[in-house]
């Protein structure tokens, strides 16, 4: 893991980060100014095709993006697809992965760690700039479910994960990386 900032690509994203995935061991607990590789997953969105042919990646709010991108490579459950020098992951059910061209549609990204060997390189090298921890109230559903307050959202910025502390071990953090390989 490096700490010095390498020339970016130009590709800032936002994705979310969530502190069991840092608890499971998948990712060291993060700070502002490092470098970390990985794979970015996008869930949400249909695989299918674009409404209009221009790829694009749109930047709506916290985690979430409009897309449109062209299918680079299809494997068992996973679709890789690349917008400009970005290439992102979307699981999908087993088989339906056959024929499809383009994935469009909103979603958010994730960071995410892929196990297996494929056919082309999916992972790229990030630079965090920011880190900001969801500070929402949590409030409880009629069905006992706990959840942040929509109506009230709330990030606090800070320089280090700290994964089984913050906010008791059930942390959500944003991250605001550049792809810079």
């Amino acid at each position: 893991m490096a700490t010095h900032r390498p020339e970016p690509l130009g590709k800032d994203l936002w994705f979310s980060l969530e502190s069991w995935v840092i608890q499971d061991g998948a990712f060291p607990d993060v700070q502002v100014g490092e470098v970390h590789r990985s794979a970015i997953e996008f869930r949400g969105g249909e695989p299918g095709t674009c409404p209009c042919w221009i790829e694009y990646l749109r930047h709506i709010a916290e985690d979430i993006y409009d897309v449109c991108g062209s299918v680079v490579d299809a494997q068992d459950d996973m679709l890789v697809f690349e917008i400009g020098d970005v290439r992102l992951v979307r699981f999908v059910p087993l088989g339906e992965t056959r024929d499809v061209r383009q994935v469009a549609g909103l979603g958010r990204c994730y960071l995410t760690r892929l196990v297996r060997d494929g056919s082309i390189l999916v992972e790229h090298e990030w630079y965090i700039k920011d880190l900001l921890l969801q500070a929402a109230p949590w409030i409880r559903l009629p069905d006992g479910q706990r959840i942040r307050d929509p109506e009230h959202p709330q990030w606090r910025r800070i320089r280090a994960t700290s994964a089984w502390n913050d906010d008791e071990g059930s942390a959500t953090y944003l991250v605001h990386a550049v792809i810079v390989g």
